[in-house]
């Protein structure tokens, strides 16, 4: 084998090499991309919360707000003090929304 040759081979091999690294590295990012997948949906689609009474509660476990739905079936959205004590609570039905 001569130079030439040699030199042919040899710039052969080192477009074949860079191929190869092109193609393994596209191969490692769609596994990536596949492993990831399920964590994309997850964040695209909407979560949903269903229940009949929610508290949200402080950082010392005192509650400071409720929404539910009330002994009439109207939602209500309930606010408490520091204390405790109720403080401000809104109910409505379809159209209008009475404030106490």
């Amino acid at each position: 084998m001569d130079d030439i040759q040699a030199a042919e081979q040899s710039g052969h091999l080192a477009v074949q090499n860079r191929t190869l690294r092109f193609l393994a590295g596209g191969l490692v990012a769609l596994l990536a991309l596949q492993a990831l997948a399920p964590h994309v949906r997850a964040a695209v689609e909407p979560a949903e919360v269903t229940a009949q009474r929610f508290v949200l509660r402080d950082a010392h476990g005192q509650k400071r707000a409720v929404l539910a739905i009330d002994t009439r079936g109207t939602p209500r959205l309930t606010f408490f003090g520091m204390d405790g004590s109720e403080t401000y609570s809104i109910s409505g039905e379809a159209g209008q929304l009475p404030v106490r």
